[in-house]
Protein backbone atom coordinates (compact mmCIF):
# COMPACT_ATOMS: atom_id res chain seq x y z
CA UNK A 1 0.00 0.00 0.00
CA UNK A 2 0.97 3.50 -0.89
CA UNK A 3 1.15 5.95 1.51
CA UNK A 4 0.57 9.92 0.04
CA UNK A 5 2.49 12.08 2.60
CA UNK A 6 1.17 15.95 1.95
CA UNK A 7 4.49 18.44 1.71
CA UNK A 8 5.09 21.28 4.54
CA UNK A 9 4.31 24.34 3.38
CA UNK A 10 6.99 26.86 2.45
CA UNK A 11 8.45 28.98 4.42
CA UNK A 12 6.31 32.65 4.98
CA UNK A 13 7.75 35.34 3.96
CA UNK A 14 9.08 36.68 7.38
CA UNK A 15 10.89 33.75 7.88
CA UNK A 16 12.17 33.38 3.82
CA UNK A 17 13.37 37.29 4.47
CA UNK A 18 15.49 36.81 7.38
CA UNK A 19 17.32 33.84 5.74
CA UNK A 20 17.62 36.09 2.63
CA UNK A 21 18.84 38.87 5.52
CA UNK A 22 21.23 36.53 7.24
CA UNK A 23 22.64 35.22 3.88
CA UNK A 24 23.22 38.73 2.21
CA UNK A 25 24.75 39.99 5.48
CA UNK A 26 27.13 37.62 6.24
CA UNK A 27 28.52 37.53 2.81
CA UNK A 28 27.64 41.18 1.31
CA UNK A 29 27.43 43.29 4.60
CA UNK A 30 23.52 43.96 4.03
CA UNK A 31 20.03 43.74 2.73
CA UNK A 32 17.72 47.06 2.27
CA UNK A 33 14.55 46.84 3.42
CA UNK A 34 11.59 45.54 0.94
CA UNK A 35 10.27 47.10 -2.05
CA UNK A 36 6.91 48.44 -1.84
CA UNK A 37 3.80 46.36 -2.21
CA UNK A 38 3.57 45.68 -6.30
CA UNK A 39 6.89 47.31 -7.12
CA UNK A 40 9.25 43.98 -8.80
CA UNK A 41 6.47 42.16 -10.14
CA UNK A 42 8.43 41.82 -13.18
CA UNK A 43 10.52 38.75 -14.16
CA UNK A 44 14.13 39.87 -13.66
CA UNK A 45 16.83 39.02 -16.16
CA UNK A 46 19.11 36.72 -13.68
CA UNK A 47 17.29 33.78 -12.16
CA UNK A 48 18.89 30.58 -10.47
CA UNK A 49 17.15 27.97 -8.78
CA UNK A 50 17.89 24.81 -6.86
CA UNK A 51 15.55 22.04 -5.95
CA UNK A 52 14.58 20.07 -2.65
CA UNK A 53 13.37 16.23 -2.59
CA UNK A 54 12.81 14.20 0.18
CA UNK A 55 10.67 14.37 3.52
CA UNK A 56 10.06 18.37 1.92
CA UNK A 57 9.79 18.38 -1.93
CA UNK A 58 10.51 22.59 -3.20
CA UNK A 59 12.18 24.72 -5.57
CA UNK A 60 14.01 27.92 -4.20
CA UNK A 61 14.26 30.59 -6.84
CA UNK A 62 16.63 33.54 -6.78
CA UNK A 63 15.90 36.26 -9.51
CA UNK A 64 17.72 39.40 -9.58
CA UNK A 65 19.09 42.24 -11.69
CA UNK A 66 21.79 42.39 -14.37
CA UNK A 67 23.45 44.67 -12.08
CA UNK A 68 22.65 43.33 -9.04
CA UNK A 69 24.56 40.14 -10.46
CA UNK A 70 27.43 42.18 -11.44
CA UNK A 71 27.71 43.92 -8.20
CA UNK A 72 27.51 40.82 -6.32
CA UNK A 73 30.16 38.64 -7.97
CA UNK A 74 32.53 41.85 -7.97
CA UNK A 75 32.62 42.07 -4.44
CA UNK A 76 32.87 38.40 -3.74
CA UNK A 77 35.57 37.85 -6.28
CA UNK A 78 36.97 41.23 -5.82
CA UNK A 79 37.45 41.57 -9.44
CA UNK A 80 35.93 45.14 -11.45
CA UNK A 81 32.75 45.03 -12.39
CA UNK A 82 33.84 45.45 -16.05
CA UNK A 83 36.37 42.83 -15.93
CA UNK A 84 33.53 40.07 -15.35
CA UNK A 85 33.21 37.02 -17.16
CA UNK A 86 29.71 35.53 -17.76
CA UNK A 87 30.52 32.39 -15.87
CA UNK A 88 31.80 34.30 -13.01
CA UNK A 89 28.20 35.80 -12.62
CA UNK A 90 26.60 32.53 -13.12
CA UNK A 91 28.73 30.68 -10.71
CA UNK A 92 28.29 33.69 -7.85
CA UNK A 93 24.50 33.55 -8.70
CA UNK A 94 24.45 29.90 -8.29
CA UNK A 95 26.32 29.95 -5.07
CA UNK A 96 24.07 32.31 -3.20
CA UNK A 97 21.06 30.78 -4.63
CA UNK A 98 22.89 27.48 -2.86
CA UNK A 99 23.51 29.04 0.61
CA UNK A 100 19.80 30.73 0.31
CA UNK A 101 18.28 26.50 -0.34
CA UNK A 102 20.84 25.15 2.08
CA UNK A 103 18.79 27.61 4.68
CA UNK A 104 15.66 27.22 3.33
CA UNK A 105 16.64 22.98 3.57
CA UNK A 106 17.48 23.48 7.07
CA UNK A 107 14.00 25.06 8.29
CA UNK A 108 11.75 22.27 6.19
CA UNK A 109 11.30 18.65 7.67
CA UNK A 110 13.85 16.39 6.62
CA UNK A 111 16.09 14.70 5.14
CA UNK A 112 16.52 15.42 2.04
CA UNK A 113 19.12 16.69 -0.52
CA UNK A 114 19.66 19.45 -2.73
CA UNK A 115 19.95 19.26 -6.89
CA UNK A 116 23.49 21.61 -7.88
CA UNK A 117 22.73 24.74 -8.59
CA UNK A 118 21.05 25.68 -12.30
CA UNK A 119 21.74 29.52 -13.16
CA UNK A 120 20.58 31.78 -16.20
CA UNK A 121 21.38 35.24 -17.25
CA UNK A 122 19.67 37.60 -20.03
CA UNK A 123 18.02 35.50 -22.82
CA UNK A 124 19.32 32.14 -21.44
CA UNK A 125 16.34 29.63 -20.41
CA UNK A 126 16.30 26.53 -18.47
CA UNK A 127 13.15 24.31 -19.35
CA UNK A 128 10.72 24.17 -16.49
CA UNK A 129 12.16 27.75 -15.66
CA UNK A 130 8.66 29.68 -16.47
CA UNK A 131 6.41 31.36 -14.48
CA UNK A 132 4.68 30.34 -11.81
CA UNK A 133 2.83 30.87 -8.62
CA UNK A 134 5.51 31.20 -5.82
CA UNK A 135 3.93 29.56 -2.24
CA UNK A 136 5.99 32.46 -0.75
CA UNK A 137 8.61 34.85 -2.20
CA UNK A 138 10.14 38.49 -0.60
CA UNK A 139 11.62 41.15 -2.67
CA UNK A 140 14.49 43.17 -1.44
CA UNK A 141 17.07 45.09 -2.83
CA UNK A 142 20.75 45.42 -2.05
CA UNK A 143 22.29 49.12 -3.31
CA UNK A 144 19.01 50.05 -4.97
CA UNK A 145 18.99 46.64 -7.12
CA UNK A 146 15.86 44.18 -7.46
CA UNK A 147 15.92 40.88 -6.05
CA UNK A 148 13.26 38.34 -5.63
CA UNK A 149 13.58 35.02 -3.50
CA UNK A 150 10.73 32.79 -4.20
CA UNK A 151 10.02 29.13 -2.92
CA UNK A 152 7.42 27.10 -4.61
CA UNK A 153 6.55 23.39 -2.70
CA UNK A 154 6.19 20.29 -5.04
CA UNK A 155 8.94 21.81 -7.30
CA UNK A 156 9.73 19.64 -10.83
CA UNK A 157 11.90 16.47 -10.29
CA UNK A 158 15.33 16.66 -10.60
CA UNK A 159 18.07 14.58 -12.13
CA UNK A 160 18.97 12.40 -9.25
CA UNK A 161 22.65 11.81 -10.36
CA UNK A 162 23.54 15.72 -10.78
CA UNK A 163 21.94 16.04 -7.08
CA UNK A 164 24.17 15.75 -3.66
CA UNK A 165 23.48 14.79 -0.22
CA UNK A 166 23.31 17.79 2.10
CA UNK A 167 22.50 16.60 5.35
CA UNK A 168 19.10 16.61 6.49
Amino acid sequence: MTEIIESAPAPDPETLELIVGDVFAGLLGDVEPPFAEGDGGDPLPVLARVSVTGTWNGEVVVECSTPLARLVTSHLLLVAIDELADDDVRDVVGELVNVIGGNVKSVMPGPSTMSLPQSLLDGEHVPGAEARGAASAVRLAWREEPLRVSVFTQGPAIDREQSTEVGS
